[in-house]
């Protein structure tokens, strides 16, 4: 036991090092050839160690991010989907601290991109939630889930592409979402409001959001907008006016026929298992249809 002990001890301590301030060439070769020995003896590094923590081998070197250590340990028969004793996955732990090669290393390794932990919180959400938005790019490629919820926080429980919006006002990822196959819903009337009063760039997505078949509460910015506008108390922008209009319109007329079809066939293909990804995009571009019927259900002429 205490021979094991000191195995694990200096496996952890490898795992923790970081290797890019090790001056010598060397210095990193000599502890690889160390870790492939201690590698070599039988001891089980898929079983989150009692002695430090209940973690893992494979999530200590996906911390720091360490590359060399990351393939050294997969070579050495690491199981990429074990967890920590908190239920987190080595891919979470990467995507936290924004290890984007990592990252991409255990999906080729076919990680599970949906893996939740204790407290429910997956890869993609701890990616966006720490800004590291190149990793939650690749997160959404390899077919995380969209159409997950945010643990509550701000009072309300939010939808992940309401919390890119109202939290983070990240249009271009939002639009990754949308892409990725987002199933229309409802925002929560908080959200409702301080979306519709937020940047010009977030309320002509908004309008985007409404054509894919989004639903907004807005009556109660409509009319407040009207009443800035006839008062002349407070200055309008012209973002303000133009959603303003486009919100009026669309309560004034019922969706139409095509808007409807484009909208059921998007959520169709979004629940659809039977292609190898979850991606909207990926399912659109396999259709046996004309480009630009492909175009139309991409939300290309909006």
């Amino acid at each position: 036991m205490g021979k094991t002990k000191k195995i694990f001890k200096r496996l952890f301590q490898i795992c923790r090092l970081d290797w890019n301030q090790l001056k010598e060439e060397e210095d990193q070769a000599e502890l690889e050839n160390e870790l492939e020995e201690l590698l070599n003896f039988d001891i089980d590094i898929n079983v989150p160690n009692v002695y430090f923590k209940g973690s893992l081998l494979l999530c200590e070197a996906s911390r720091l991010g360490n590359e060399k250590v990351v393939k050294t340990l997969l070579k050495n028969g690491a199981e990429v989907n074990n967890c920590d004793r908190n239920k987190c996955s080595p891919l979470y732990i990467a995507s936290s601290q924004g290890h984007i090669k990592i990252v991409e290393i255990f999906i080729k390794h076919n990680a599970d991109v949906n893996s939740r932990n204790l407290t429910g919180y997956m890869p993609l959400l701890s990616a966006v939630e720490n800004n590291h938005m190149q990793v939650a790019r690749v997160l959404v490629e390899a077919g995380a889930n969209v159409n997950i919820a945010r643990p509550n926080t701000f009072g309300v429980e939010m939808t992940l592409m309401a919390f890119v919006l109202f939290a983070k006002n990240d249009i271009p990822f939002a639009d990754v979402l949308l892409n990725a196959g987002v199933l229309p819903h409802k925002f929560q009337k908080p959200l409702n409001y301080l979306l519709l009063d937020g940047s010009s760039e977030c309320r002509t997505f908004l309008q985007k959001l409404v054509m894919a078949g989004f639903d907004l509460y807005c009556k109660d910015w409509v009319k407040m907008t009207n009443a800035k506008i006839n008062g002349q108390i407070t200055e309008v922008s012209e973002s303000e006016v133009n959603m303003l209009r486009f919100l009026e319109n669309e309560h004034k007329m019922p969706s139409r026929l095509e808007r409807r079809c484009r909208t059921i066939i998007r959520s169709s293909l979004t629940l659809a298992k039977h292609t190898p990804t979850g991606h909207l995009q990926t399912k659109i571009d396999c259709l046996p249809i004309p480009v630009n019927l492909k175009r139309f259900l991409l939300l290309e002429y909006l």
